[in-house]
């Protein structure tokens, strides 16, 4: 298979353009030869869309899907399910764009992408800096007719409505999506995405607060809420899959201007929708360690529940810098042994409870109820988990999640209130029995001096 380095090399011009017939690529330049290298753009290289290379159909191209989240928007206001609704808002969205002028559309694209902090202007020149990603394999290939062998029908890969659900998606915890399209001539599929910092790997986010690691949590939350809305599932939510805005400084960990985004729809589904190209039947997608025991079983039963599984260990790995689902020493490297090793998890993981803290013991209740491994056993709705958060940053214990969410996931802390608890129930036992045999001692001894 070729690496991300030849297929760069081998999809782009040498003016260092997208090698592509789409209005909107050709206005793609491409600024590196070496790929990004953080989680989700590790195969993906920096680039410039410039806005003054733009033709109308490029304008189109970026307008379409820009105005139809905005009547998308609209609609839910009035039918809170989105089901058939994108594509009501973008036969809309394709009618009102009709009748504009080149320069109205460009308004579209312009205010979007200033809302999305991505236009820089210098004098005449207008450009937006992004993440060029082309995926490894082709989207579109050649298959014989039944009825004629010689003759071919070009079958398109492309999951056209995870497009329209991406492009144009304004939520600041979502990575921003500009355009889709193919690379010739391998026919491979190339994606225009806002160009992202660092990711939630434990050597950027070790030394950040317990405060602002909660905030780590609503945001991520706040962006599976709306996938959730959709119909979208990620199936491989991990830290390195979820972007800050900015590449963070270490000597200063937290900038509070920081934004959180997830990225990496290169396995997302949608839930409910047939594509032209559907998962392997019992295909294992996700990522060792992260994945829920359902996906990694059969990634075609995978929901957002799925997804709400892999937050709560990717959020175990935020506040420990450890993995929540460990393989066992001396476990062979194996698809086999990491499939047995989700769904069985032998190794319970540490507790989170390392001193007696409230928010500590709330927060375990709740990442032991995203958790846990049936998925109908946990949240079932994002917005009980938000709540939760809540009482957690309030320093109280969370109303939706119980002392029984984290003891069916994690290793027991006798810094818990509960194990505080049982300890002084012990203790109050022994000494109950303490009495009771002294008393039953006492009157066995005046009984024996009676009878003498």
């Amino acid at each position: 298979m070729a690496t991300a380095l030849e297929i760069y090399k081998n999809s782009i011009t040498p003016s260092n353009r997208l090698r592509t017939n789409d209005s909107l690529g050709k206005a793609v330049f491409l600024d590196e030869s070496e790929p990004l290298g953080e989680g989700a753009q590790g195969a993906a290289f920096k680039g410039r869309l410039d806005m003054n290379e733009l033709t109308e159909d490029g304008k189109y191209q970026l307008a379409l899907p820009m105005l139809a989240h905005q009547h998308l928007q609209k609609l839910l206001e009035q039918q809170p399910e989105p089901n058939g609704l994108i594509d009501k808002a973008y036969a809309t969205a394709s009618e009102e764009l009709s009748d504009m002028t080149a320069n109205a559309m460009e308004d579209i694209v312009r205010s979007t992408l200033v809302r999305q902090n991505m236009l820089k202007e210098e004098g005449r020149k207008a450009y937006c800096d992004i993440a060029v990603r082309i995926t490894l394999d082709p989207v579109m290939v050649d298959r014989p007719r039944k009825d004629d062998q010689k003759d071919s029908v070009v079958v398109d890969f492309r999951q056209s409505r995870q497009e329209k659900y991406l492009l144009g998606l304004e939520h600041p915890n979502i990575v921003y999506h500009l355009a889709m399209g193919i690379v010739m001539p391998s026919k491979r599929a190339y994606s225009v995405m806002e160009l992202l910092g660092g990711t939630l790997k434990p050597a950027h986010t070790m030394n950040w607060p317990l405060e602002q690691k909660l905030g780590v949590m609503r945001k991520v939350i706040d962006g599976l809420k709306l996938m959730k809305l959709y119909g979208i599932v990620n199936r491989d939510i991990k830290p390195d899959n979820i972007y800050l805005t900015v590449t963070p400084d270490l000597t200063n960990p937290w900038n509070p201007w920081v934004q959180i985004k997830l990225a990496d729809y290169g396995i997302m589904d949608v839930e409910n929708v047939d594509f032209t190209q559907k998962t392997v039947e019992g295909a294992h997608i996700g990522t060792p360690g992260y994945v829920s025991p359902e996906q990694v079983i059969d990634a075609t039963k995978a929901t957002w529940r799925s997804d709400q599984f892999s937050a709560g260990a990717t959020f175990y790995t935020l506040f420990t810098n450890k993995s929540a689902n460990p393989m066992p020493p001396n476990s062979p490297r194996s698809l086999v042994a990491a499939v047995d090793n989700a769904v069985n998890r032998p190794i319970p993981p540490d507790s989170i409870v390392i001193r007696p803290d409230t928010q500590l013991e709330g927060l375990e209740m709740v990442l032991g109820h995203m958790m846990k491994k049936d998925p109908e056993d946990r949240y079932d709705d994002y917005q009980e988990l938000l709540e939760d958060i809540d009482t957690i940053e309030a320093k109280k214990l969370p109303k939706h999640s119980s002392y029984y969410h984290a003891q069916t996931v994690f290793k027991g802390s006798p810094h818990t209130t509960y194990a505080l608890q049982e300890r002084k129930a012990k203790f109050k036992r022994k000494a109950i029995a303490a009495s009771i045999a002294a008393a039953v001692l006492g009157g066995a001894t005046i009984i024996y001096f009676k009878g003498c």
